[in-house]
C-alpha cells in the first residue's frame, strides 16, 4: 500500500522521512517511529508544517530535545517490529536511500509510522491534491493519539486542536491564489475513486496470487462493494475536511479581496458566505448524486430527498460553525495583542465550547452517511 504513496510524495516530504530515518540511524534505533517523522517535519524548512509548528513555538531544537528524552524514557524504540512494519519499510527504503548507501543501516517503520503515513495519503484526497505533503503527514499524526509524536507535544504543550486549526489555514492561504484548488465535488468524486482503485488493486494482486498458487479464493469483493466500504470509511472525513477547508478559502479569499478593493461591508461579506453555505450544500448533493448515478448504479435504492437534507442541514452547521470559529480566532488573536486577559479567558471558554460542538457535528455527519450507506446494498 506504500508502493502508491511514494509514488505521489513530493520531494519535500520524502525529505522529512528521509531525515527521520536518518536521526532513527544516528540515534541508533532500530525502528523509525512517530515522533522521528515529526522531528524531520520540524527540520524541513518553508512548508507549510513548519510553519505551522513554528507559530506554537515548536522548532527543530526543541523538538529535538523532547524526542531524545522520550525515546531515553520509553521501551518502544527497542520493540520487535511488526511483519506489516516490515513489509512497508522495503518499500519506504527503496524510495529514500541511494543505492551507495547499501551499507548503511536502515530503520524499520514502527506501526504508528505506517499509519501516519497512511493517513498522510488519505489526506492528500480529502484535499483534492495530487502530491503528498508535509502538512498532510503532520495532520496525519494528529490523528493518532496512541503516537509516540502525540506524547512529545504534550511535552511541548502543544494544543493540538490549534495546530491543525494552524495548517487548515495556511494551506488555504497557499493555495488560495492559484488555480489549481479543486471543488468539493471533484475532490470528493475523484479521491474516492482513487482509494476504490488503489484497494481493488491490492485484491487483483491477491486473487492472483492465489491463482498461482492453485489455492483459488471465492467471494471477492467487486468493484462496486469496495467503493461502498470506502465511502462507508472515508466519505464523512471527505466531506468534514471538504467544508472545513473550503470555508478557509473563502476567508481567505474576502481577506485578498480586501487588500485589492478595500474593506468590504459587514452585509456584503455576511452576504458571501450565505451564499457558500448555500453552495456547499449544494455541492455535496452533487457528488453524492453522481456517486449514485456513475458509480453505484449496482444499488437499488438512491438517497431520498428526506436523508439529502438530512446531510445538507449536518453540512450547513459544520460551515456556520466553522465561521464562528474564524470569527473567534480574529476576536482571540485581537484581545491577544491587547492584553486583555478578562476577555482572553471568556473567549478561551467559548473556543472550547465550539471545538466541542465541532466534533459532535463531525461524529454526526460519520454516523449520518454511515446509516444511510449500510442500509443499501450491492446487487
Amino acid at each position: 500500500m506504500l508502493n502508491t504513496f511514494f509514488s505521489r510524495a513530493g520531494d519535500p516530504l520524502l525529505r522529512v522521512i528521509r531525515n527521520a530515518a536518518e536521526e532513527s540511524v544516528r540515534q541508533k534505533n532500530s525502528r523509525l517511529g512517530s515522533e522521528h517523522l515529526l522531528l524531520g517535519l520540524a527540520r524541513e524548512p518553508g512548508t507549510v508544517a513548519s510553519t505551522a509548528l513554528a507559530s506554537m513555538k515548536i522548532d527543530a531544537g526543541s523538538t529535538q530535545e523532547q524526542v531524545d528524552q522520550y525515546l531515553r524514557s520509553n521501551e518502544l524504540a527497542h520493540q520487535t517490529p511488526s511483519l506489516r512494519s516490515k513489509y512497508y519499510s522495503e518499500a519506504m527504503l527503496r524510495h529514500i536511500f541511494l543505492a551507495g548507501a547499501a551499507h548503511q543501516p536502515k530503520p524499520v517503520l514502527s506501526d504508528m509510522a505506517v499509519q501516519a503515513l497512511l493517513q498522510a495519503e488519505a489526506y492528500s484526497h480529502y484535499f483534492g491534491q495530487e502530491q503528498i505533503e508535509p502538512a498532510h503527514l503532520l495532520l496525519g499524526i494528529l490523528d493518532l493519539p496512541e503516537a509516540g509524536a502525540t506524547k512529545v507535544f504534550e511535552e511541548l504543550s502543544a494544543n493540538l486542536t490549534f495546530l491543525r486549526r494552524q495548517i487548515m489555514q495556511l494551506m488555504a492561504r497557499q493555495m488560495c491564489p492559484t488555480v489549481s484548488v479543486s471543488k468539493l465535488r471533484v475532490a470528493v468524486i475523484e479521491g474516492l475513486k482513487e482509494l476504490a482503485s488503489k484497494h481493488e488493486a491490492s485484491l487483483s494482486m491477491v486473487a492472483n496470487l492465489a491463482e498461482k498458487s492453485d489455492s483459488p479464493l471465492k467471494h471477492l469483493p467487486k468493484r462496486g462493494a469496495i467503493l461502498h466500504m470506502v465511502c462507508v470509511a472515508h466519505l464523512g472525513e471527505f466531506l468534514y475536511t471538504q467544508v472545513t477547508f473550503q470555508r478557509y478559502l473563502l476567508e481567505e479569499t474576502l481577506a485578498l479581496l480586501n487588500q485589492r478593493t478595500g474593506p468590504l461591508d459587514k452585509e456584503t461579506s455576511a452576504a458571501i458566505i450565505s451564499t457558500g453555505a448555500q453552495n456547499i450544500r449544494a455541492e455535496v448533493r452533487a457528488a453524492l448524486e453522481y456517486l449514485w448515478s456513475h458509480e453505484f448504479r449496482l444499488i437499488q435504492q438512491m438517497f431520498d430527498d428526506a436523508e439529502h437534507d438530512l446531510i445538507g442541514s449536518i453540512i450547513e452547521d459544520l460551515w456556520w460553525a466553522q465561521s464562528e470559529e474564524i470569527a473567534l480566532n480574529q476576536s482571540f488573536a485581537s484581545a491577544l495583542e491587547d492584553h486583555r486577559r478578562t476577555q482572553l479567558l471568556s473567549l478561551q471558554k467559548r473556543r472550547i465550547e465550539l471545538t466541542n460542538r465541532l466534533t459532535k457535528l463531525k461524529d454526526r455527519l460519520d454516523e449520518t452517511i454511515r446509516q444511510c450507506f449500510l442500509k443499501r446494498k450491492i446487487q
